[in-house]
């Protein structure tokens, strides 16, 4: 009976032990606005992918791609993967253009190793530009933004809250 009982107290023990230290942790940016996804595969994987997706659409012409690691690396400086593809789709975002803001999208690798593709949310681009506010495609660049990142991610996008971002926030302009 004792024997038993062990074997019923150790049985309950294991099954309700988890495994927290092969747990991944991911640490969701908290950035007002950015819209997000975290990817299911790495780092190469996940900008191709992203870089692809673009170039599948007849619109779209990629304006410039910036790879931050390889930067860094040119001043024997270190830093995680981290990419940034600048493009353009002037059927849909010239409000954004003619405020100077080609659409981008970051994809970069945390401390934790995990792959995320972001990008600022067309709420915090209306809030922040007063240009961009009214433009009326700005849902089909919503639903084409989250698509993009979705399918390069085979996650589900994230936008943070842009609650009280407001025109020109964050924007110093210096006289030279």
């Amino acid at each position: 009976m004792k024997k038993l009982l062990i074997l019923a107290l150790s049985t309950v023990i294991f099954a309700c032990s988890s495994d927290d230290d092969n747990a991944q942790v991911i640490n969701n940016p908290q950035t007002p606005g950015l819209a997000y996804a975290v990817s299911d595969t790495d780092f190469t994987t996940t900008y191709n992918s992203l870089r692809s997706e673009l170039q599948t659409i007849p619109n779209i012409s990629i304006i410039a791609e910036v790879n931050h690691t390889a930067n860094a690396q040119s001043i024997d400086e270190t830093l995680r993967d981290t990419r940034v593809i600048m493009f353009g789709n002037p059927a849909l975002g010239t409000p954004l253009m003619q405020e100077n803001l080609p659409q981008k999208m970051l994809v970069y690798q945390d401390k934790d190793s995990n792959v995320f593709v972001s990008y600022n949310g067309t709420e915090y681009l209306a809030a922040r530009h007063s240009g961009v506010g009214g433009a009326s495609t700005l849902q089909q660049i919503k639903g084409a933004l989250a698509s993009f990142t979705e399918n390069a991610t085979n996650g589900s996008v994230t936008e943070n809250s842009s609650t009280g971002i407001t025109n020109k926030d964050g924007i110093i302009t210096v006289a030279s």
